[in-house]
């Protein structure tokens, strides 16, 4: 009997079911529509399944595991060809496509069974759900391949253990370890597909209902031995709005070291996640003229013309003079615009100040970076993907570097 691992994904499937997409709950579908399909949200997916869940996928052995990935057959055509590149002549990863009509279940169980059906004997097989910002853990495979058995047939496997990874301006910032019994992250399900017998029970994990439930439907394997899984938190996903703000609390380098331990791509790439501690980027900031940027290199600026904070392009001159870079000034403790001579701050509605004396800020030290919060305001400068500066309640990490 062959046994197999396949690790189903939903990757923007549009669907007119709204129980599928957490962003589609409270939308009519043409917004909906919109909200899956727009710029910025499928830049970020993509951005995360390269960096971060593919790497993940690839270290599995080709010959006992086989990704799916599902998306919608509606995706625009250059997100398309972005994933085909990615995948590539990979053989065990197959994209399928999903129409807004089809019940998606249904659809990726039928898919599942066309390939089960390319066997030439039976099957024992695991199903994994996994969404496509999240990563599995180096050693995945081959723990879930012990229970890749009959004895265990129609037995959920749980990794209860691993970590909530909070992802600001393309980096990794901050990491907590967490235990959630039944998460649907990496959920799998053991079943036994017989070619001249009847389609299992249940033909996959995303058939079982409700995740958190799943013990009393079930039985349920714990392996709470050692972190399984990353689940990234962003500023597009539903966790975002219950967890973003607790990321300041963390013991980041704690985590970080445990995390390169468990999960390869994080160990070769360091530009995943926050470098160096803040401190030293804080006492070197004169050296570096001070200037702040986003992680993506962009720098804080100061609009005359609108009276607003933007962040523009750091490495582009500047030829608008109605623009002016700031620094922050460390032994004053100051944003500062030295062309204008003036020191800026920022009122609890997001207004700005400019003053000609002091302006003290708040600067929290997330080892990552830092966070910069007008005095008092219990709130943050934080950089939107359309170039403009708010203040929010969730702190975004800056860093301190010289504008060329």
């Amino acid at each position: 009997m062959h046994k197999h691992i396949f690790v189903m994904i939903r990757y923007s499937v549009l669907t007119k079911s709204k129980s599928a997409w957490i962003i589609g709950k409270d939308q009519e579908f043409e917004e909906y529509r919109q909200t899956l399909f727009s710029s910025s949200r499928l830049k970020l997916h993509e951005e995360l399944f390269e960096k971060v869940t593919f790497p993940s996928l690839c270290q599995m052995s080709e010959a006992s595991t086989t990704v799916l990935v599902f998306t919608s057959d509606e995706l625009p055509d250059e997100n398309r060809n972005k994933l085909e590149r990615l995948v590539g002549n990979k053989q065990n990863v197959k994209i399928l496509t999903v129409s807004r009509d089809e019940a998606v279940i249904h659809k990726m169980n039928s898919e599942l069974i066309k390939v089960l059906k390319g066997f030439d004997g039976d099957v024992c097989y695991a199903t994994v759900r996994l969404d496509d910002d999240d990563a599995l853990a180096d050693t995945f495979e081959d723990e879930l391949l012990r229970y890749v058995a009959p004895e265990f047939d129609q037995h959920a496997v749980s990794f209860p253990v691993g970590f909530n990874a909070y992802y600001e301006e393309g980096k990794y910032v901050a990491f907590k370890s967490i235990k959630y019994p039944m998460i649907a992250l990496g959920l799998s399900y053991i079943n036994v597909f017989y070619q001249q017998g009847k389609e299992p029970f249940k033909v996959s994990a995303y058939s079982l209902g409700n995740h958190r439930t799943i013990d009393e439907r079930f039985p349920v394997i714990m392996k709470s031995h050692v972190p399984m899984f990353v689940r990234t938190i962003h500023e597009e996903s539903d966790m975002y709005q219950k967890e973003g703000q607790k990321k300041n609390k963390l013991a980041n380098e704690e985590n970080l070291e445990a995390i390169k331990d468990r999960f390869h791509f994080f160990r070769q790439n360091d530009s995943l996640c926050f470098s160096g501690p803040v401190g030293e980027r804080l006492a070197n900031a004169e050296k570096h003229n001070g200037y702040v940027v986003t992680f993506h290199g962009s720098a804080l600026c100061y609009s005359a013309r609108d009276n607003c904070l933007l962040h523009v392009d750091a490495s582009q001159p500047q030829k608008d003079a109605q623009l002016h870079w700031l620094r922050y000034d460390p032994s004053s403790n100051q944003l500062v615009i030295d062309k204008l001579s003036k020191v800026v701050d920022m009122n609890a509605s997001g207004e700005v100040i400019l003053c000609d004396g002091r302006a003290p800020l708040n600067l929290l030290d997330q080892h990552q970076g830092f966070s910069i919060s007008p005095a008092g305001s219990g709130v943050f400068l934080t950089p939107l993907r359309n170039g403009k500066v708010v203040l929010s309640p969730y702190c975004r990490a800056w860093e301190i570097f010289r504008v060329s």
